[in-house]
């Protein structure tokens, strides 16, 4: 067997994404020649070859987080695509595409390749139009966009992979798609690096539980409802739950402003420090604990949380007024730090 696969990832670049690394992997595996097009992110090469699969990066702005945004760059994406799926069809050739959603309009890239012969594989990760209901609420033009871009991914595609039974119905049902053409592939981990381990107390930063969210962060993650819940258990004068958050998306700036906010609230309570840019603060919580659980996944627990007790002691002395033996008047009446 030497068939050659085109998979084209425009969500998040490979090998970041697991599903599609996984997926590529396990062609390359079962003999498959597999050829990646993905964006290019920062610190990441335009072409590059892992474990034997060739990995383009195209150009692409900034990550949309509005109307306008996600219609910029889906188009960069598209004009992208286009060349660089005509430029790799001439110089490496494939039998088969695989689109793998978001956003519902990689068939268009597929389309002149089909009348070659080239067969289109889509790869339903997110279901696009609730997704779209679920970040602004309600259905208009844009929504109707979102449909009828879902509808033509499953017409000309000629298989199906779901993630799940429920994404299998939905193609079937509303899809129209032949349940014989229908497969579920799970995502899962990789048993070869996913593995139980020892709890590390550390990382609890001296509370008796942990929450943690892992993954992308996007609106309809619901990011925000996770610091509600923070806040809640924290008005029920519970002290013994520490709260971490480990990933990037749009939404990363929606967290340090609702992390802001929640400083500025117990500024006015008075259990923050009044002296304090909150929003400078809130930046530097974010960055610092997103950086010390990136630091647990590239040199591990135990290296990285020695720095745990340091990081929690900068927090608290950050935020918490000192001791007024610590303070006296200066000039003015203004209080300056005992040398």
């Amino acid at each position: 067997m030497n068939r050659k696969v085109f998979i084209i990832s425009e969500n998040s670049p490979v090998p970041t994404d697991p599903r599609v690394w996984k997926e590529a992997t396990s062609l390359h595996s079962a003999g498959y020649q597999v050829t990646v097009l993905c964006p290019k992110r920062k610190g990441l090469r335009g072409y590059e070859v892992i474990e034997g699969i060739h990995i383009y990066r195209h150009p692409m702005p900034r990550e949309g987080n509005r109307k306008l945004g996600y219609l910029y760059e889906y188009g960069c994406a598209l004009f992208w695509e286009f060349l660089y799926a005509w430029w790799i069809f001439l110089r490496r050739g494939f039998d088969v595409i695989q689109g793998c959603n978001p956003p519902d309009d990689i068939f268009l890239i597929a389309l002149p390749f089909k009348l070659l012969g080239v067969r289109y594989i889509f790869d339903h990760h997110d279901v696009n139009p609730e997704l779209y209901v679920s970040k602004y609420g309600k259905e208009g033009a844009l929504y109707k966009v979102l449909v009828w871009l879902e509808r033509m991914t499953y017409r000309f595609s000629d298989v199906v992979m779901a993630t799940n039974s429920s994404y299998r119905e939905l193609a079937i049902s509303r899809g129209g798609v032949a349940p014989e053409d229908v497969f579920i592939v799970r995502n899962g981990p990789d048993l070869k690096t996913f593995r139980a381990v020892a709890p590390d107390p550390a990382l609890k930063h001296g509370k008796p539980y942990l929450v943690g969210y892992v993954g992308h962060m996007a609106a309809q993650e619901g990011i925000d409802i996770l610091l509600d819940a923070a806040g809640h258990i924290k008005s029920l004068g519970r002290r013994d739950v520490h709260f971490t958050c480990i990933g990037r998306g749009p939404a990363l700036a929606e967290l340090r402003h609702a992390c802001a906010e929640r400083l500025r609230s117990e500024q006015k309570a008075g259990s923050v420090r009044s002296d304090i840019d909150v929003v400078t603060m809130a930046n530097g919580i974010v960055a610092i604990m997103l950086s010390l659980l990136m630091a647990v996944v590239q040199v591990g627990d135990e290296a990285a949380a020695l720095y745990g007790d340091a990081v929690a002691a900068v927090f608290e002395a950050a935020v918490t007024s000192p001791p007024e033996s610590r303070l006296r008047p200066g000039p003015g009446g203004a209080r300056s730090k005992r040398r």
